[in-house]
C-alpha cells in the first residue's frame, strides 16, 4: 500500500517577512492579551496579510513569474485572498466591538493551544514508546 508522510506546515516567520516582526501568533498569548494589545496584534496580522496580497498581485504582471496560461487562476486566487482579508477585518471589528465575540475568540485560542499541547505530548509519547526517530511515523 502506498504511503507518504506530509510534513507539518509552518507559517512564514519574521525571518521570512519583515512585516511579521513583532507579531504575536501564540494561541495562549492571544487568549490572554489585554484587549488593546489583542486588537493591535490582530490589526498587525491584517496589515501583514494585505502587504503580502499586494506582493502577490504584483506577480500577476511580472514576466519572471511565467504565469502565462495561468493568469485566470492566479487572479482568482488573489481575489480569494482579498475576500479573506475583508473577512479578517470584519472579524477583528467584531472582536473589538462585541464582548461576546472577544470572549469566544479567546476561548477558541485557549482550546487550540491546549489541543496543540496535547498533540505534541501524544506524539512524543508515541515516539518514545515505539523507539521512533524524529520525523519517522511508520
Amino acid at each position: 500500500m502506498p504511503r507518504f508522510e506530509v510534513p507539518q506546515q509552518t507559517p512564514r516567520s519574521q525571518a521570512d517577512d519583515e512585516n511579521l516582526i513583532g507579531l504575536t501568533l501564540d494561541m495562549k498569548v492571544l487568549a490572554e492579551l489585554p484587549k488593546q494589545e489583542l486588537i493591535g496584534t490582530l490589526r498587525h496580522i491584517e496589515t501583514a496579510y494585505a502587504i503580502w496580497i499586494d506582493a502577490e498581485k504584483a506577480k500577476l504582471t511580472a514576466p519572471s513569474e511565467k504565469l502565462g496560461d495561468h493568469q485566470d487562476a492566479a487572479k482568482r486566487a488573489v481575489k480569494g485572498c482579498e475576500r479573506a482579508q475583508l473577512r479578517i477585518k470584519a472579524g477583528i471589528d467584531l472582536i473589538e466591538s462585541n464582548p461576546l465575540a472577544e470572549e469566544a475568540f479567546r476561548f477558541a485560542n485557549r482550546a487550540m493551544w491546549q489541543q496543540r499541547i496535547h498533540s505534541i505530548f501524544s506524539r512524543a509519547c508515541f515516539k518514545n514508546r515505539f523507539g521512533l526517530k524524529s520525523g519517522t511515523y511508520s
